[in-house]
């Protein structure tokens, strides 16, 4: 056709060869581009009256970019890259790598390092396999990738803010991103409906983005989120959430835009099955529960190899076994709800107390919801960590160190413990909501336990362990209750710079209100009738001995939070920050003057708890794991007791 007379047709015909120079096949390009290259000349119509005989040519010899064509054909012949799908090929290939680097960083134990090593490496070469079919594997892909990015961003961003090396959670950032751009391509390549055309196709996807977002709003405050945390362990999110995000996200996406191929399957069986699989934390004793989950995931994965084996598209029984796959998940996750208990979180020490006789430090796990007690000496665990109410903020000791109280501020209930047996006395006494501070008087057989929530006081008998009267009104915003031994409550409201005094016996006004300095935020009780009152950058102190008091106003260097008083009371130690830094205080209380500082990374410290000899500070920490040891000579970091022993 290229040597036909009408310019048309010989137009054509090369519009069509530059097409096929472009096609997929390597030999079709090459011959088309030899044909563009070197085109025959056209042929010359003949008359049937007058003969014409051709002009003979002058042999010439081969040019120098003919040659060099010839031969740059010939070897692109001989070396051509296979048919691939590159883009897909390279995201998966940093994925893999990025994954392999992290789960050696952040992974401890060989065998967990080999088997994601492999998972993840695995899945190069199902791509270069597939070739032109890796798109709908890719798109299988999706949605467990979006929820390893978010696990992965919440993961980098506790590193950062902890002042921690983020080179795990990095790379698997950059894993899941990877493996997530993958799944977008993907969608993008195998979209055929236009969503202008198809109104229902846009509002089943805005309600399965709704969803999603519901779905991780409820995880991130009523769950327990799957994430790697700072101290490299996993925590638990309730696998009904995790399925649902799954099939949200797959479903939502894929579902209404491309038909479930054996293709689409193997990235959906694959990723999910590795998804779910690694989020169950089995633990080393394996019993029924764990084996019914491990017999669940088996099976979901030997369906989705039924599936992808089963090639006849016909059959109902593969249509079965299709729909056996995609429901498998939920399945799983309600069986793994109601079977397998949620594994606890990693401790995360809050409320600290320190036994009369030195021996003992307590420490409430909030996370956990549970009292952990910890020798002094040894600084190791003693004892199995006994089970209170949800979020144990804070607790006391009984001046004897019979007994402990803790308050259960999202349980809003008190739970008693015996100290000597170490057990939980009875059933949690309820108060108010948000119990948060205490006030305990030995002489009247009382304790004032402070809810900042509903602002008032419930008042309990120690002996009884039962509520005496109503809720007592504690004035706005009250931030913390002391009591003194005259049976008067101090009650520290932040938003009117004031302590009320009440007399807890009439539960009247004893006097007016005393007014102290700017932001008041703790009130430490003191030897001989002293009560510190701790601002924001000041502290002063109230002799509750005197009917009229006005005290004196110290200056403390910078923002403190809280503070703990020696049993002399020569001393006062606050903490807060300074310079954008954790920072520790100890204040000579005679002078009124900052005698020691320790200034530097503490986990950002949220109580503190003094030894009876004065020569410890133990430092609970919010965005660390452990406890802080301080010696208060300087003070200085001696020691760090580890909550997960």
């Amino acid at each position: 056709m290229l040597q036909a007379n009408n310019e048309l047709v010989r137009r054509t015909a090369r519009e069509q060869l530059e097409l096929l120079r472009d096609d997929d096949s390597r030999s079709v390009a090459a011959a088309a581009q030899a044909y563009l290259d070197n085109p025959p000349p056209p042929v010359r119509p003949q008359t049937s009256t007058t003969l014409t005989t051709p002009t003979p040519r002058r042999t010439s010899g081969p040019t120098f970019s003919g040659a060099a064509r010839a031969t740059a054909r010939r070897w692109r012949g001989r070396f051509h890259l296979p048919d691939q799908d590159w883009p897909l090929l390279g995201l998966a290939v940093i994925a893999a790598a990025a994954q392999v680097v992290c789960a050696v960083l952040a992974t401890p134990r060989i065998w967990e390092m080999i088997v994601v090593a492999v998972l993840a490496v695995a899945v190069v070469p199902a791509v270069i396999r597939l070739r032109a079919n890796a798109t709908s594997f890719a798109v299988g892909l999706a949605g467990p990738a979006l929820l390893s990015t978010a696990m992965a961003t919440g993961w980098i961003t506790r590193e950062l803010r902890s002042d921690l090396q983020p080179w795990p959670a990095t790379f698997y950032l950059i894993a899941s991103v990877a493996w997530l751009a993958a799944g977008v391509l993907g969608l993008l390549r195998v979209r055929r409906t236009p969503l202008s055309r198809n109104p229902l196709l846009i509002g089943l996807g805005a309600a399965a983005a709704l969803l999603v977002l519901v779905i991780l709003l409820y995880a991130d405050r009523h769950a327990r989120v799957f994430s790697l945390d700072s101290d490299r362990h996993i925590t638990m999110l309730p696998l009904s959430v995790v399925v649902l995000y799954l099939l949200t996200a797959v479903m939502a996406i894929a579902g209404p835009l491309i038909q479930f191929s054996r293709v689409f399957l193997i990235g959906w069986v694959v990723s999910g099955f590795v998804v779910l699989f690694g989020f169950l934390r089995f633990q080393s004793k394996t019993d029924l529960q764990q084996l019914a989950i491990i017999a669940l995931l088996t099976v979901w994965l030997a369906l989705g190899v039924a599936a992808v084996r089963t090639k006849k598209t016909g059959k109902p029984l593969r249509r079965r076994i299709i729909a056996a796959v995609l429901v498998a998940p939920a399945v799983v996750g309600v069986v793994g709800i109601i079977a397998v208990p949620s594994a606890p979180r990693p401790p995360s020490a809050v409320g600290l107390a320190i036994s009369p006789d030195d021996r003992f430090l307590y420490a409430t796990d909030v996370a956990n919801g549970r009292v952990m007690r910890f020798s002094t000496t040894t600084r190791e665990r003693v004892g199995d960590p006994l089970e209170v109410g949800e979020f144990p903020s804070n607790l006391i000791v009984a001046p004897d160190g019979s007994r402990l109280y803790v308050a259960n501020a999202n349980s809003n209930s008190v739970s008693v413990i015996d100290a000597a047996n170490w057990t939980v006395v009875g059933q949690p006494i309820a108060v108010a909501p948000g119990p948060t501070k205490f006030a305990l008087s030995t002489a009247m057989h009382r304790l004032f336990v402070l809810s900042q929530t509903a602002a008032t006081i419930t008042e309990i008998d120690t002996e009884t362990l039962s509520t005496v009267g109503g809720p007592l009104a504690a004035g706005s915003t009250p931030t913390d209750v002391a009591i003194d031994d005259r049976g008067r409550l101090y009650v520290l409201s932040k938003d009117s710079d004031n302590v009320a005094v009440i007399d807890a016996q009439t539960r009247r006004a004893a006097r007016s209100p005393i007014d102290v300095g700017d932001e008041p935020r703790d009130l430490v009780p003191g030897p001989d009738g002293a009560l510190f009152v701790v601002g924001r950058a000041t502290y002063e102190v109230i002799n509750t001995k005197v009917g009229l008091t006005k005290p004196t106003e110290v200056t403390i260097p910078a923002e403190v939070t809280a503070g703990a008083v020696s049993n002399d009371g020569k001393h006062l130690y606050v903490f807060g920050r300074s310079d954008n830094k954790d920072a520790v205080w100890v204040i000579d209380v005679g002078k009124g003057k900052v005698v020691g500082s320790l200034i530097e990374n503490l986990g950002l410290p949220s109580r503190i708890a003094v030894s009876p000899d004065g020569q410890r500070i133990y430092l609970s920490r919010f965005f660390e794991p452990g406890i802080d040891v301080l010696d208060s000579s300087g003070p200085k970091q001696i020691g760090i007791i580890d909550t997960n022993g």
